[in-house]
């Protein structure tokens, strides 16, 4: 009986171990890289989970399968990431940089390397299974070259492109090649496999078609970027760098040529096009009868009927997409490229922005979606996992983002920042950052908008002046501001609460009393020790959530405060006092008084750095 009972629980364990094992995952969610994937939508974002962190790029798209993410990263490792804590469960060194997708089944991960390496590896332990050498880069020229082909995998068989100019057939579970096609070029598209079609785009400019068994030719398809010249234009206007889709009989894809293209499968002849003047074409998605469509630097998304290529609408980023597009229910999500990535999901029929996330770096990864969750990716080797909502939000509210300034008064009056600090603020986050600015006038329609639920929104004043309409209250009445705060409404301060000024009469600043924030605000200030210096200011775990990572120096005197329930610590001085925080007054998580300290002479943190912070409970 015992011996019964110990072979049973064997059984069970291997079962268990065979269960865990068995899922896939690979490029683009499936070997016609369509971008399809079964998983519910997130219509909106909770907060971030974890920030797993590499020492290089990450480029790739997340691979979840198993309980876990997979993923390369620049720095040569492949780590299998735990998909619920975000702690590293293994990694495989493969001593060059990973910049394919991986593919994932069963007990096994497949993936390439930067010097032209093919990896087959245990998927639960990471033990190398085997390693092919599918040759290194043709050529010197390295323009906008960042990605290689990921391997996909359809019956036992692993089909990926190689810098070596060939497409390569190989056997999954022996690691030997099956057959190879010479293309002529680099081939840094991943092929799309659909039924006995194979397809993929080359550096010399073609889409081509194999037979799927025997590695021939089907058919040829020659761009107008093939007879491009890099010296015409000091770029490559000539290679086909987007994997191509295929959906009902069409193959779409595009080329640094700047034209997007629905070709006939069975025939290589072209359907329809269309000439995005310039920039390139870099990602294709298909989803019921529609393709989408991502290109370089006009950082449109568009969206295109499949069989006539008539266009349906325009979705305009903040700056080039150079990510592929995931479709999960009726939503796309992408990244854009600079100066840093957000990360979008918009509705797939009509091209609304539903929210937008900030990575504080570049990304030519793809954000994942999977359990409701969002997984993304950046050029700083940062991996977020984003919690989201699956169901509609329904209230129509469109978030604002917004930034006050009064304009210059003299220097001395009623002034913190020196050096136009305050003017560059400003026009930073309206030029680069897309936020509008707002008056006097028009801040109090805006505050009573989040009181009535009308509108949400974030407010930075940049220039740390209050208007004095905001502030001001009847006696057993809260000021407009702190009403704000309370609706769910959020803002943003980059040095000390202004209504702390201590003015003369004639309206220079002399003294700071911080029980005067302090009634208005609910806050409970330390005591200030006014000692002269520079202290180390070190970003606490929350705050490295959200990618400020990095410790500088600066003043510490007058934002210190006590704990509090309500309080999030975000920055601590070297005494381990809190100097920068988030104070909660009862909306959603991120939203309330974020006080935040910069010098009054240099900007630090950039503001690129601490947007996801900064929009945090409003626009995601």
């Amino acid at each position: 009986m015992k011996i019964h009972s110990i072979l049973a629980a064997a059984i069970l364990l291997l079962a268990g171990r065979y269960n865990a094992l068995s899922q896939s995952a690979m490029f683009r969610n499936g070997p016609a890289l369509t971008g399809v994937t079964k998983e519910a939508p997130v219509y909106r974002l909770h907060g971030i989970v974890y920030r797993f962190q590499a020492a290089g790029p990450i480029r790739g798209i997340p691979a979840v399968a198993n309980g876990l993410l997979y993923i390369g990263s620049g720095d040569g490792n492949l780590y299998a990431i735990d998909q619920m804590t975000g702690k590293e469960r293994w990694h495989f060194h493969a001593g060059s940089a990973i910049y394919s997708s991986v593919a994932v089944a069963g007990n096994r991960a497949w993936f390439t390397s930067r010097d032209g390496w093919l990896y087959a590896v245990d998927a639960g332990r990471g033990t190398l299974a085997w390693k092919l050498n599918i040759g290194r880069d043709l050529g010197n020229e390295n323009f906008w070259d960042q990605v290689t082909s990921s391997p996909v995998l359809v019956d036992n068989k692993l089909y990926v492109g190689s810098g070596d100019g060939h497409l390569y057939a190989v056997d999954a579970v022996a690691g030997k090649i099956i057959w190879k096609y010479d293309a002529g070029a680099r081939i840094r598209t991943t092929p799309a496999v659909f039924g006995e079609h194979v397809v993929f785009g080359s550096h010399t400019g073609h889409l081509m078609d194999l037979d799927r068994a025997t590695g021939k030719l089907r058919w040829k398809f020659a761009t107008s970027g093939v007879d491009n010249v890099f010296e015409t234009r000091s770029n490559d206007y000539k290679s086909v760098v987007c994997s191509a889709a295929i959906s009902d009989g069409v193959v779409v894809m595009g080329g640094r040529d700047g034209i997007v293209y629905g070709v006939d499968l069975a025939t290589g002849k072209e359907i329809w096009r269309h000439d995005h003047k310039g920039p390139w074409i870099l990602s294709a998605a298909v989803s019921d009868g529609v393709a989408f469509i991502g290109s370089g630097s006009d950082g449109l998304v568009k969206a295109y009927d499949l069989h006539t290529g008539k266009e349906k609408w325009t979705f305009r980023a903040g700056s080039a997409t150079f990510s592929s597009i995931t479709v999960a229910g009726d939503l796309l999500y992408f990244n854009d490229v600079m100066p840093s990535s957000d990360v979008y999901a918009i509705d797939k029929n009509t091209g609304a922005k539903k929210w937008q996330f900030s990575l504080a770096c570049r990304s030519y990864s793809t954000p994942v979606v999977a359990g409701g969750r969002v997984y993304c990716a950046g050029e700083d080797g940062a991996l977020y996992a984003l919690q989201g909502e699956n169901s509609k939000d329904t209230t129509g509210l469109r978030p604002q983002t917004l930034v006050y300034y009064q304009g210059k008064k003299p220097k001395v009056q009623d002034s913190y920042f020196t050096d136009n600090v305050d003017e560059y603020l400003g026009a930073y986050f309206e030029a680069v950052l897309n936020y509008a600015e707002i008056n006097a006038d028009g801040i109090e329609k805006v505050m009573q908008d989040q009181i009535t639920g009308r509108q949400t929104s974030v407010i930075l004043f940049v220039d740390n002046r209050f208007p004095v309409s905001i502030t001001r209250s009847l006696p057993g009445e809260k000021p407009l501001i702190r009403k704000y705060l309370e609706a769910g409404g959020k803002v943003v301060l980059f040095a000390p609460n202004p209504i702390g000024n201590l003015k003369d009469t004639a309206g220079n600043v002399r003294g700071y009393n911080d029980s005067i924030p302090a009634a208005v605000f609910d806050i409970a200030y330390k005591a200030k020790k006014f000692v002269r210096g520079i202290y180390e200011m070190t970003p606490t775990p929350e705050a490295r959530l959200f990618g400020i990572t990095k410790t500088w120096t600066n003043f510490t005197n007058t934002t210190v405060i006590k704990p509090d329930p309500s309080i999030t610590a975000i920055v601590k001085d070297e005494n381990g006092e809190i100097v920068e925080w988030l104070k909660s007054y009862g909306g959603r998580p991120g939203t309330g008084l974020l006080q935040l300290y910069m010098m009054p002479y240099e900007v630090w943190p950039s503001p690129l750095e601490l947007r996801s912070l900064i929009e945090y409970g409003v626009t995601w």
